[in-house]
Parts: structure tokens; C-alpha cells; sequence
């Protein structure tokens, strides 16, 4: 009895002293880019679709299939015959109201100014007149039909001095004559800059700089208004379209780094950057849609391929950050098992979860700790640490 006693003592030692071997990471303190993880797809942007902007025939298209284009090159010219006719009888129009405003001005004006003068001048002298034949009549030298005579050409006089002085003012430069053919002319002015505006349509040109993808009409075909003309898709064009949880917006701002890779090219990382963030969640699917404008371009890149992206959301120095998988929750709590005096020990920290494979950590561990896999530990377990030099 005594020697069973002994020997289960014995073996309660040995099994005690034995160290459960556990992988360890030593923290040390470095730059820490804080990322979330995403997939997303590549697709074309600036894909254009150019459309007939008025109905009629195609008179001429400068470019082929495949073609590379400038901002503001002609495309296609359309024929313009109707509207040139529109603009050149309404120029013809012009063109007269022009003349009689400019004969106004240059001699209708100055004749009735020089008839009003003439007209002031003869009713003077038949005012003068009127009154001596007055005092010519009071004293008995003429007759009643004599002096009536006068005053009749007095009448006259005033009554040709009131019509040039209307007629006067009505070619001036404020008057009603005047003020008429200036109104037509600003009329037929606007409707023919109306049609000049309209006519510069007629020209389709390039919105970006970019390439020719399809053609849909041909020289002599009649097109309606707004009908697809040619496709064209810019140099800027290949941006990421990333969906992501609706959780993550309060972190999100337009100009972010982000790294995107391929399953093809996973070893290489394209540099982009947030361009838009869109303003409303996706019900369905509880997620809200980036783009990322590529600051690189490679062969491989088509449109819909599937892309991972890591969205950098921050950058933090002198960080204490660890391998995800050395971290355990308990009760909504997280912890680490930390490796002291040969035993796993239980501590508290507080990280800053995503769903990336390491992670920052706020509280809790200090640079040159060591902490091991948590994987069948338990708190005092004693350990024998792999991977950590000196152990």
C-alpha cells in the first residue's frame, strides 16, 4: 500500500512536471497600417456611350473601331443643310434691319432734326407775321379775311413744327421708331444665335481621352435624337468596385490607400485609392459600395475580375501588434496567454479587431513581451515555448 501510495506521488510529479509545448511570438513595437479586408471587381468606369444629339443624316465619321481619341476631337459631323438655311435667311433679315438702322442714324435722323429746325424757323416768322397783321387789322389797313389769312399760315407753321418735332424724336436715339427696328433686330439676332448654338451639336466630339470600342451608325444613315451613335472607354477607366460591410463607414474616407492583388498575381499589390463612397446602404445585403481608382495599370486587369483589397484605414507608429490567431475571447472579453517564469499566464488586453491577420493592440501587452498560442492551454499551465530564442 505504502509503495502504490509512493508510486502515484511519483507519477503526479512527473505528470505535473511535464511542459506542454506551445508556439510563441515575442511582441515587439513597429509601424502598423490598420486594414480591413475586402473583395471586390474591376469594371469600366468611363465607358461612354455617345448619342445623336439632334435627328438627321450622318455627314461624315472621322474615326474607326479601335481608334485613340482626345478630349475634344471631332467624331462624327452630321449635315447641317436645314439649320444653314434657317441661320442664312434670318441673317438676310438682319442684315436689312441693319441698313435702316444705320440709314436711321447716318441721315433719316439728321434730316428731321434739320426739317425741325427749318419748321421752328417758318413758325417764327408766321408768328411775327400774325402779329402785325393784328396791328394792321386794329388800325383799319387790312381786312378781317386778310388777317385770317395770316393766322391760318400761323396755324399751319405750328402745326408742321409739331410733326417734325414727333417725327424728330421717334427717329432718336430713345424714340419709338428707333426702339422698334431694335427690337427686331435683337430678335432675329437671338434666334440666330440660338441655331448657331444649336448647330455646333451637329458635331459630335470627344468627352475624354480615351479609345473607340463600337461603332453603331454610318456615313448617309438618318438617326433620331438620342440614338447610341459609338462607345468609348477612357484611359482612366479600370476602377475596383468593393462592397463592404456598412459597419466599417465611420472609418471610411475618399483618398484612403488601398492594395489590391489577384489570385494570378497574388505576390503583387497595386497601389490605389479610395474615389467614392456611395450614400446609401444596400438593404439587401446590408453593404455600401467603394470605388478605388487604380494608381497602376497591368495587362491582366479586365473588366470583371475578381480582386482582394486591403483598405488602410490607418497608420499607426511604434505599435504593439500581434498574430490574430494568439488571441481568445472570453464573455466578450479578449485576452492572451503570456509566457512568465516557464508558465502560460492569463491577461487581459484590448485589440482592435478586423479581418486581418494581425492586430494592433491597444492595452494590455508591452514591447519584448512573449505570448504563446493559446491552442489546449490553460492559465498556469507549464509551458515549453517554441520558437522564441533562449527557450
Amino acid at each position: 500500500m505504502f509503495i502504490s501510495l509512493v508510486l502515484l506521488a511519483i507519477l503526479v510529479i512527473y505528470i505535473t512536471s511535464i511542459k506542454q509545448k506551445a508556439e510563441a511570438f515575442t511582441v515587439n513595437e513597429s509601424s502598423y497600417e490598420e486594414k480591413i479586408l475586402a473583395s471586390g471587381s474591376l469594371t469600366l468606369s468611363n465607358n461612354i456611350e455617345l448619342r445623336a444629339p439632334v435627328r438627321g443624316l450622318i455627314n461624315s465619321i472621322y474615326i474607326n473601331e479601335g481608334d485613340s481619341v482626345k478630349a475634344g476631337d471631332e467624331l462624327v459631323s452630321m449635315d447641317t443643310t436645314d439649320i444653314d438655311l434657317q441661320i442664312n435667311e434670318l441673317s438676310a433679315g438682319k442684315a436689312v434691319l441693319d441698313a435702316q438702322l444705320s440709314e436711321l442714324s447716318s441721315t433719316l435722323y439728321p434730316n428731321a432734326v434739320q426739317r425741325l429746325s427749318q419748321a421752328k424757323s417758318n413758325e417764327a416768322t408766321a408768328l411775327k407775321n400774325l402779329e402785325n397783321a393784328k396791328f394792321l387789322y386794329e388800325e383799319g389797313a387790312i381786312s378781317m379775311d386778310q388777317y385770317m389769312e395770316t393766322r391760318s399760315l400761323y396755324d399751319l407753321a405750328k402745326s408742321e413744327t409739331a410733326i417734325a418735332r414727333n417725327n424728330s424724336s421717334a427717329l432718336s436715339s430713345n424714340g419709338s421708331s428707333r426702339a422698334q427696328l431694335t427690337a427686331e433686330r435683337n430678335k432675329l439676332t437671338a434666334q440666330i444665335l440660338s441655331l448657331q448654338n444649336e448647330r455646333s451639336k451637329y458635331k459630335l466630339l470627344s468627352p475624354i481621352n480615351g479609345k473607340v470600342i463600337e461603332i453603331f451608325s454610318a456615313v448617309g444613315e438618318l438617326e433620331e435624337r438620342s440614338t447610341p451613335l459609338l462607345t468609348l472607354i477612357g484611359d482612366e477607366s479600370i476602377i475596383v468596385e468593393v462592397p463592404i460591410d456598412e459597419r466599417y463607414i465611420s472609418i471610411l474616407e475618399k483618398g484612403q490607400k488601398v492594395l489590391v492583388s489577384t489570385d494570378a498575381y497574388a505576390s503583387e499589390k497595386l497601389v490605389g485609392s479610395i474615389s467614392s463612397i456611395s450614400p446609401f446602404v444596400d438593404v439587401d445585403t446590408g453593404t455600401i459600395l467603394l470605388n478605388v481608382k487604380l494608381n497602376e495599370k497591368r495587362p491582366y486587369l479586365i473588366k470583371n475580375l475578381s480582386v482582394r483589397c486591403e483598405i488602410v484605414t490607418g497608420t499607426y507608429e511604434n505599435s504593439i501588434v500581434i498574430p490574430e490567431r494568439f488571441i481568445f475571447s472570453e464573455n466578450d472579453s479578449h485576452f492572451v496567454f503570456l509566457l512568465e517564469d516557464g508558465k502560460a499566464i492569463k491577461r487581459s488586453i484590448v485589440p482592435v479587431l478586423n479581418n486581418t491577420s494581425m492586430v494592433r493592440i491597444t492595452d494590455g501587452l508591452f514591447n519584448g513581451e512573449t505570448i504563446l498560442l493559446p491552442n489546449g492551454l490553460k492559465d498556469g499551465d507549464s509551458v515549453k515555448a517554441l520558437g522564441v530564442e533562449g527557450l
